[in-house]
């Protein structure tokens, strides 16, 4: 049995029969990594786990429900530091605010499926300057994180969907890919983040070819205040890791697109977190990561479903570690 001397005093009683829970399932209940949970308990006093007398940390259901609502008042950009103060209530509270105040600037779907529709028959005419106007337009419409999330996101779905049945050959993919790299390189000249910034870098694995993705992500860390680096399609393991330390990375964020051998990708995906740093991120996203999830059970990995969950996931780890 634990030792009945917790390190810590704690506001509720504590006894053999209190449930209490290790790092590895606040971290399943949460989403939060172990070393955002660390930073916001030693830096901000988020939650005060007890230890037994070997140093385990240990958390109450009460600490867990108090870490789930902190970690979602960050995913609308919140600070960690200015969320601590406030109780359970409050926190409840605030994102139920949150929720509601999002609804009105939400993309209008007649308007976004306009803007998609157009963008699309601009890549099957293989028009490039009609699909950066049509994009540009979006921006100028709908402002550039909708236009990001509203419509070139699902746009690059569309696109690489009619890719992988055919409908689109490599020359469709290839002029629509140059467009949307200017695209994104105009709306990141906007960008400019600050010194301080914490740094992501975007890439695909080795036989992933559809970048799309990866520079969507890029755009998206950019607009939400990071500084961030685009390494390219079929980045090597060794160099992606490499890269990460050298350039002192907060995140890395793979795009899994098309994926022909699942347990090569995620043995792939498994080697880049053994290689990268501990304090490294890893998010992984796109359209072919939701098939492997199951099979990715490190902890460590993050997988998100799309580009709002993205922006979710990598927003607590800038105040996990310090720049």
């Amino acid at each position: 049995m634990f030792d009945k001397t917790w390190t810590n005093a704690y506001p509720v009683p504590m006894n053999d029969s209190t449930p209490l829970h290790p790092v590895r399932v606040v971290v399943q209940r949460t989403g939060l990594s172990p070393d955002v949970l660390r930073a916001w308990e030693r830096r901000y006093g988020a939650v005060e786990p007890v230890r037994t007398a070997g140093g385990q940390r240990l958390y109450t259901g009460a600490d867990v429900e108090r870490l789930a609502l902190l970690h979602e008042a960050t995913r609308s950009g919140r600070q960690i530091g200015q969320l601590v103060a406030l109780d359970d209530a409050s926190l409840r509270d605030l994102i139920a605010a949150d929720r509601r105040e999002s609804v009105p600037a939400a993309v209008s779907s007649v308007d976004a499926e306009r803007h998609i529709g157009e963008a699309y028959a601009a890549v099957e005419a293989m028009d490039p300057a009609r699909l950066e106007l049509e994009l540009r337009q979006a921006v100028l419409a709908l402002g550039a994180a909708a236009a990001l999330s509203g419509v070139l996101a699902p746009l690059l779905e569309r696109i690489g969907l009619a890719w992988q049945q055919g409908r689109l050959s490599v020359g469709h993919e290839h002029a629509a890919s140059a467009v949307v790299r200017r695209f994104l390189d105009w709306i990141a000249a906007a960008s400019i983040p600050g010194a301080a910034a914490p740094a992501i870098g975007l890439a695909t694995l080795e036989g992933e070819r559809h970048e799309f993705g990866a520079m969507l992500a890029m755009a998206a860390a950019l607009a939400n205040g990071w500084s961030a680096l685009y390494f390219g399609p079929e980045m090597p393991v060794r160099d992606l890791a490499a890269a990460a330390a050298a350039r002192d990375l907060t995140a890395v964020g793979l795009s899994v697109v098309y994926v022909e051998d699942p347990g090569r990708v995620v043995e792939a995906i498994g080697g880049l977190r053994d290689a990268l740093p501990a304090d490294v991120a890893l998010v992984v996203g796109g359209s072919g990561a939701a098939p492997i999830r199951g099979r990715l059970a490190d902890p460590r990995v993050r997988v998100v479903e799309d580009l709002g969950s993205f922006v979710a996931a990598i927003a607590p780890l800038a105040e996990g570690r310090p720049r």
